[in-house]
């Protein structure tokens, strides 16, 4: 698993709104696998009806991946390089 799925996948065990996420995506077997790009999982929740609460939570998420991505994976978050 890649991706943003892969990436969401290490939170599941999170007790917060970004792990409420990703159990959310873990959980469901309808979740995309893509294309990679924020407006796929926009759409998806927006279809699903979930809250704007939800939906600025995948957002913040995607800040995230995509700043972990232009970093590198040698880049954690949190870590100096």
């Amino acid at each position: 698993m890649q991706g943003f799925r892969g990436w969401l996948a290490r939170f599941r065990q999170a007790r917060s709104p970004l792990g409420d996420l990703a159990r959310l995506a873990a959980d469901d077997p309808a979740w995309p696998d893509g294309p990679d790009r924020l407006q796929t999982y926009t759409d998806y929740m927006e279809r699903a009806g979930s809250s704007s609460a939800a939906l600025q939570t995948l957002i913040d998420a995607w800040i995230l991946y995509a700043s972990n991505e232009e970093a590198g994976p040698t880049h954690a978050p949190g870590r100096q390089r």
